[in-house]
């Protein structure tokens, strides 16, 4: 009994041995050639040794590959045709005898005029041969320059090989950038509170694609940063979401307290998106299609008659000149309630944005600007108009300018989403 332990255990050692003394070869290493070999053909052995000087092609195939046996002849016609320029040898794992016991199976099968190896294990681990077919091309000075698939071994490619030169064709090793080129990917994941991604509406990276990013979000706040499409609309206030379903449960944070928690376990997700930057101007519409494509929700932009404030002109427009000096004091500095407020020699657009912001966080009424002023302005508001806010005292401080907020209705841009149709 012992003696068959120290048996298997040789055998074991001369497998490892020969598979570890196998160093692996990519293109551009240098193959030192056939270490042992097993040969379905001893005759083969003059046309191996003799293939030193020349050309080498090795083909790994198997007996269970349609794909190898249905090549043979392709591979012979080139080795005929390259003659002593080229040599062909197949390789495979299986033994000799079950080799030969495959082509005498098939008697429909001839085998190849060509050198065969078999139980050639320690090559395919040499050059990682994962597949059939598989052929490595070597150059007469022992040097692996291609691991190529089978449909690069043609007539051309050879001549060119042979002939010194670089035929168009890849190894499988190769890191091209259009293999590492990332052109799309869009995510919709449940969300995950360890992650620290941040909010983006479309960040270029270093490698060139635009991230667009919404992170552990309601599906109404997706679906408004989508229509919202950064600036070309402004759902800013709830009024101007309309949630046009029979239970909005899913869709925005719930009112009571006591549910929140388990709400933003189960309806916060977070939306991702990576293009290249040449297709920036589409992000949104691929954001709007993946988020109506997944969830069982619609929306549509649309104009509606409601109530906002509307920054309207009451006369002639007075703005004082303090200065060319530009500056904006409203907002970025905590100032005391009597202070201030001054924004100074930049465009009306600036003002009225800043407006905007104040009374559409406090009052959650849509803000529309209907004075049509263009220029550069300056004005000074006190501070106790906004800190607290009170629209009254705004008005007070808006009237010397010929400026006034009112409540009316008037169209405003809305967001509606509605549940799917059947």
């Amino acid at each position: 009994m012992k003696k068959n332990y120290c048996k298997y255990f040789f055998l074991l050692y001369l497998i490892i041995a020969q598979y570890t003394s196998a160093q692996q070869v990519k293109p551009g290493g240098h193959w030192n050639g056939f270490q042992s070999l097993q040969l379905l053909n001893e005759k083969d052995s003059l046309l191996i040794s003799g293939a030193k000087n020349k050309g080498i092609v090795l083909s790994f195939w198997n007996t269970t590959c349609l794909s190898c046996i249905h090549s043979f002849p392709k591979l012979e016609a080139l080795q005929k045709q390259f003659g002593n320029r080229l040599q062909i040898i197949m390789l495979n794992r299986e033994s000799k005898d079950s080799t030969l016991a495959f082509f005498s199976k098939h008697k429909q099968v001839k085998p190849p005029a060509l050198p065969m190896i078999t139980a050639a294990g320690s090559y395919w681990f040499q050059f990682s041969a994962d597949r059939t077919p598989y052929h490595v091309w070597i150059d007469s000075a022992g040097t692996v320059q291609y691991i190529t698939e089978p449909y690069n071994l043609t007539k051309e490619h050879l001549q060119a090989f042979l002939s010194g030169q670089k035929p168009a064709i890849k190894n499988n090793t190769d890191q091209w950038q259009n293999q590492q080129a990332l052109f799309y990917t869009s995510s919709l994941t449940p969300c995950n509170e360890n992650s620290r991604a941040g909010y983006s509406e479309g960040t270029v990276e270093e490698n060139g694609m635009i991230h667009l990013l919404n992170p552990c979000t309601s599906i109404a706040s997706l679906f408004q940063q989508a229509y919202s499409e950064f600036n070309r609309y402004h759902f800013s206030t709830a009024s101007q979401v309309i949630l046009d379903v029979p239970d909005p449960f899913a869709l925005v944070y719930p009112t009571d307290e006591n549910l929140i928690d388990q709400w933003k376990n189960n309806h916060r997700y977070t939306y991702e998106l990576k293009l290249p930057a040449a297709k920036k101007q589409e992000r949104y519409k691929i954001m709007q299609q993946d988020l109506q494509r997944y969830f069982d929700y619609e929306a549509v932009v649309e104009k509606r008659n409601m109530e906002a404030c509307v920054l309207i002109k009451t006369e002639t427009v007075q703005f004082i000149n303090t200065g060319q000096q530009s500056f904006n004091r409203w907002v970025g500095k905590k100032y005391i309630a009597d202070s201030v407020r001054c924004i100074q020699n930049l465009p009306f657009a600036d003002f009225a944005a800043t407006v905007k912001a104040i009374i559409e966080t406090n009052l959650q009424l849509p803000f529309v600007d209907q004075t049509g002023i263009k220029q550069n302005i300056s004005i000074c508001i006190e501070g106790a108009a906004l800190e607290p806010f009170n629209l009254a005292v705004l008005n007070k401080g808006l009237k010397k300018y010929g400026l006034a907020v009112i409540k009316k209705n008037v169209l405003v841009t809305v967001l509606v989403i509605k549940q799917k149709r059947e």
